[in-house]
């Protein structure tokens, strides 16, 4: 008996599993900061965990580009689909930028610092959490879209505020200037994951407004 084909997924199945994939990876890179900080755990295995999450979201990003490729017509919606798969595959890269910056370059960070640092991881993975509910809302409630990309937008305002106090008060600090410097790539690499989020949401909103053009043409 031959075995049956593996169906091949469409893509918003494989958005939805890029989205549960980029979660994973900001949520794990707020573990691995936390335990940075409290000296626990091995973080080099967190930072691999997030890296092979990343691979996988790279790897779902170029399932959906082979789907549109090879599929019969290529339409606006389909496009903005391919826009998506970017978008949310660059947080999980920004998010392995910053897991690589701390394991690589283990920067001593000052206790005033780590505060303000933890607060930006949770308020991203906050963030990450609202895109995930954008999503839902495009799927089944469309009306309710908006509301979720504002609220991802005033996250990412309360992160650049958090980033802009702490880089004042980096430099505050008597320290080097090269460690200064090297505390400011920190705040810099968990600063724009939320940027990155925020961008994903903006894209979400245009697929929405290409899901209800295509409803009306077919209608």
């Amino acid at each position: 008996m031959k075995p049956h084909p593996e169906r091949r997924l469409d893509a918003i199945e494989i958005l939805e599993l890029e989205l549960s994939v980029v979660n994973r990876t900001v949520q794990a890179f707020q573990k691995l900061l936390s335990d940075y900080f409290e000296g626990g755990g091995e973080i080099l295995a967190s930072a691999q965990e997030i890296d092979r999450m990343e691979k996988e979201s790279d790897s779902l990003e170029r399932k959906l580009e082979v789907l549109i490729l090879t599929s019969k017509t290529v339409t606006a919606w389909n496009i903005e689909c391919v826009h998506l798969a970017d978008a949310m595959d660059k947080i999980a890269n920004k998010v392995e930028d910053a897991s690589d910056f701390l394991v690589l370059t283990r920067p001593h960070v000052p206790h005033s610092l780590i505060e303000p640092l933890l607060k930006m991881a949770q308020v991203t993975t906050e963030a990450c959490e609202e895109l995930t509910q954008a999503w839902g809302a495009f799927r089944e409630n469309p009306s309710e879209i908006t509301s979720c990309t504002h609220r991802i937008g005033d996250l990412e305002e309360r992160i650049d505020k958090i980033s802009w106090d702490a880089t004042r008060s980096l430099f505050g600090l008597d320290l080097k200037l090269a460690e200064k410097i090297h505390l400011k790539g920190l705040i810099d690499h968990v600063a724009f994951i939320s940027n990155r989020i925020e961008e994903s949401a903006q894209v979400i909103e245009i697929l929405a407004l290409r899901e209800r053009g295509r409803q009306s043409e077919s209608s």
